[in-house]
């Protein structure tokens, strides 16, 4: 087996073309890996700089008698918080 596999690789190394093709075969899944890869690479690094809106269509309600609105109590903790900037 292992006279055949050196026999194979000899006559491969002797033509251009075939040497030319197995790297050929060997690089295109390997870049095709590194393209898909590099987009997962760290998705969270750049997190601070991502617009973000807040749209409050909350008209609220009652519950038990008492106003209540959520969606301002939202926004105002937010406001106060800052960790949106």
């Amino acid at each position: 087996m292992g006279e055949m596999l050196k026999m194979e690789l000899s006559r491969l190394f002797e033509r251009k073309g075939g040497l030319f093709a197995l790297i050929g075969v060997l690089l295109v899944p390997i870049v095709y890996v590194i393209i898909l890869l590099s987009a997962t690479w760290g998705p969270y690094d750049n997190l601070d700089n991502l617009p973000v809106a807040v749209v409050n269509k909350d008209q609220g309600a009652e519950s038990f008698g008492k106003p209540i609105n959520i969606g301002e109590d939202l926004i105002k903790e937010l406001q106060e918080s800052r960790t949106l900037g």
